[in-house]
């Protein structure tokens, strides 16, 4: 599925419950540039300030449950670790 196909099906789902919804909310920077296989400025800033740690935390995560990954990030978020 290409970006514009993926964007279309999002937003015209969306739209199917709130007539409202455009484009530009369906357009999250960071999903975007996941979808084409980049990453936004600020993420890649991060990783590459410390490359060994966030690559092993990625893969880490690969497999754990989402509402696991909801549970850390709450954590961090609210500087709980």
């Amino acid at each position: 599925m290409t970006l514009g196909e993926y964007l279309r099906e999002a937003r015209e789902g969306r739209r199917a419950v709130d007539r409202r919804f455009s484009l530009r909310q369906v357009a999250d920077p960071d999903l975007v540039l996941a979808r084409v296989g980049k990453i936004s400025g600020d993420l890649r800033e991060i990783i590459l300030d410390r490359p060994r740690l966030f690559t092993v935390l990625i893969r880490q995560l690969r497999e754990a449950p989402d509402d696991e990954i909801r549970r850390i990030t709450r954590q961090v978020r609210d500087g709980e670790w």
